[in-house]
């Protein structure tokens, strides 16, 4: 063989070896991710949400050798006597992707889902996955989120209301979430809220995210008119001239801190306040599921405004 021609079967088997090499990266394959659910409980020792997610009571075994691979990721102790459950859950993954960042994110999507959907906070954020190969599961070891909790509650007991809203909410929640920006947007930052360890932070968190799902267009007076938005999505359950009031001092507080302006109210209000308006974001996130599911930002703002002014 001439040197000219060794040179091309050398390229043509390069190139070959590549288009196989991506064709294999780009193999869609069966993925699994065990996520620890600490400090909740349950009489129940299963309980399926949906095919492919399902919640399991684990082995006394099993949860030892969790938190054995946990211990690695950080200095954090994690006591696997708080993790009686796992949630379980299967998806399709390219090969290329499975066992990376993408895993983080499916941890960061299950976090965000319970603490949207529920009326109380587990720690959720960190699981063991496993990629299919050869027809049997192979641990790629455990994943961590960085956002999580600082609220979260080490003994929650869950009962048969909690999962029905668990089944009700998963499929309107990751559609929404998944196909709409917007909504991912004011989900990210009502989660990031709780995890701060600043009022500040939270209070700009939460800020933003009623400024993401109730404001369109560039107007002055933003708070003013965030207050009234909000309060006429919530009429229904909370005191109309209350949430406005918490709205528009929310908005103030927001712009002392980012103006580097001094604040001068007392903590236990500023607490107070701030726990206020977090249960009218959360309540806001499920409204949009459940009353105005997979509207555009345009027309879900437009059905707000057109609430008539009702008296509690």
């Amino acid at each position: 063989m001439e040197h000219e021609e060794f040179e091309k079967e050398i390229i043509r088997q390069m190139k070959e070896s590549e288009r196989k090499r991506e064709e294999l990266l780009n193999q869609i394959i069966p993925v699994k991710l065990v996520i620890a659910l600490e400090g909740f409980r349950s009489e129940r020792d299963r309980i399926v949400i949906t095919e492919g997610l399902e919640i399991n009571r684990a082995k006394p075994e099993m949860r030892e050798e969790f938190f054995k691979r946990a211990k690695s990721l950080d200095l954090e102790i994690y006591n696997s006597e708080s993790c009686e459950f796992f949630l379980t859950y299967h998806y399709q993954e390219q090969r290329r992707h499975a066992g990376t960042g993408e895993s983080s994110e499916r941890i960061f999507l299950i976090s965000i889902f319970f603490a949207v959907c529920l009326d109380v906070f587990i720690k959720i954020d960190k699981a063991q996955s496993f990629i299919s190969f050869r027809g049997e599961f192979e641990s790629l070891g455990i994943r961590r989120i960085h956002y999580r909790s600082m609220k979260y509650e080490r003994n929650v007991q869950f009962d048969d209301g909690h999962f029905e809203r668990l089944k009700r909410f998963w499929p309107l929640f990751t559609k929404q979430f998944n196909e709409m920006p917007h909504y991912a947007l004011v989900a990210r930052r009502y989660h990031y809220s709780l995890s701060r360890l600043q009022w500040e932070d939270e209070i700009i968190d939460l800020t933003i995210a009623l400024e993401a799902l109730l404001m369109i267009e560039q107007t002055k007076n933003i708070g003013s008119k965030i207050a009234k938005r909000l309060s006429k999505l919530l009429w229904a359950t909370y005191d109309r001239g209350k949430i406005t009031e918490v709205a528009i001092e929310c908005y103030e507080l927001r712009n002392k801190v980012v103006h580097g302006e001094v604040v001068n109210e007392k903590y236990d209000k500023i607490r107070s306040l701030i726990e206020m308006i977090s249960i009218c974001v959360k309540q806001a996130l499920q409204l949009y599921l459940t009353k105005y599911h997979m509207l555009p930002a345009s027309e879900f703002i437009k059905q707000v405004d057109s609430i008539p002014r009702k008296k509690n």
